[in-house]
């Protein structure tokens, strides 16, 4: 039986739930669609996690720059173990919270993988639903870097839950996420290296500031980028992982107790700009993720094809209309796949 709506939105994060309870508050018939945890990634795998992180370094670094200056007492650490159970404090409740929300208001849920099978229809979990509108709200995922021992590396999310802090990360790219990746790992002793193969890290940003940052960053042993490409490569018989740059072996990350645990990383903006800011690994070419600002002009150009090359590049999966029986692409199984919507655009 097909059920009908106002309104279908696929997606729980921040953008998918103020649409659905705008829409509810004015009157709509609203279902929303998710087959992860409901919150998002804002709140449950991005900007609130790593502001718990962020927060805990910068109280490290705070203590580290008073001393001499009225602070003392013995060496400030970070806890690692007790940070993450203080992290989880706020995004472990956030599934429920969202799930009553929605029930309050009178939005129907939906658990499982959305999968359109008609203009206006969406097929969840055996339940077609059908909408006057369907919002696809599901935010980006990391692009698939085209690099060899690509299978060896974790993402943002994987750091966010990291039980351990390994003593040595590899950081892939320089953008701004990779730069506070990093502050967080040095703050806490680890060894921390960057690749970037653009001429230094955060390079939309004013050169200046960036020169500050850098020697901030030599100060607590971040190793700087250096415009290096690399390849991985994984030592079974050590349980380790390499990063291969240019110029040879780059430091080696701690070994894991399996040789399952992954401990390169991949530093991506979610805001579309995916391996760095500005720039990344794809074989042997640097990709742009649209626009890249200025801090010296607010002039924007983004032509049609910039835009669908940005989608396709960031976006992990692309709906197609089919009958109910067929599976959306995703990336992941694709790397050609795109928008029906995109493949029209000049």
């Amino acid at each position: 039986m097909t059920q009908q709506y106002d309104l279908v939105v696929i997606g729980t994060g921040t953008g998918a739930s103020v649409a659905a309870d705008r829409c509810r508050a004015a009157g709509w018939r609203v279902a929303v669609i998710d087959h992860l945890p409901f919150g998002g990634t804002c709140a449950l795998r991005g900007c609130d996690p790593k502001k718990v992180l962020v927060g805990a370094a910068e109280a490290i670094d705070h203590v580290r720059r008073m001393r001499l200056h009225g602070v003392a007492g013995g060496e400030p650490a970070i806890a690692w173990d007790e940070l993450m159970r203080f992290k989880r404090s706020f995004t472990e409740p956030v599934p429920a919270i969202k799930q009553e929300s929605f029930a309050k208001k009178g939005i129907d849920t939906y658990h499982g993988r959305a999968k359109f099978c008609g203009p206006r229809s969406v097929e969840v979990e055996g339940r077609v639903l059908e909408g006057r509108f369907v919002l696809i709200a599901v935010g980006a995922v990391p692009m698939r870097l085209g690099m060899a021992g690509e299978e060896h590396i974790v993402t943002s999310t994987e750091f966010l839950e990291l039980e351990r802090l390994p003593k040595r990360i590899v950081l892939l790219g320089g953008g701004f996420i990779a730069a506070e990746f990093a502050n967080i790992a040095a703050q806490a002793r680890a060894q921390v290296t960057v690749i970037e193969q653009m001429d230094r890290m955060l390079a939309p940003f004013d050169p200046d500031l960036v020169g500050w940052l850098m020697e901030k960053f030599h100060d607590i042993g971040i190793a700087p980028p250096k415009g290096r490409r690399a390849s991985l490569q994984h030592d079974a018989r050590k349980s380790a992982v390499l990063a291969v740059a240019a110029g040879g072996y780059v430091r080696r990350p701690q070994r894991s107790a399996a040789p399952r645990q992954r401990l390169l990383l991949p530093a991506p903006n979610m805001r579309y700009r995916l391996i760095g800011a500005g720039g990344g690994f794809r074989g042997d070419q640097p990709v742009y993720r649209g626009t890249r600002p200025s801090p010296t002009s607010s002039k924007k150009s983004e032509t049609a094809t910039a835009v669908a090359r940005d989608r396709q590049a960031s976006t992990g999966t692309s709906f197609e209309m089919s009958d109910c029986s067929r599976t959306p692409r995703t990336r992941a199984d694709d790397p050609s796949a795109t928008f029906a919507a995109e493949e029209r655009q000049p």
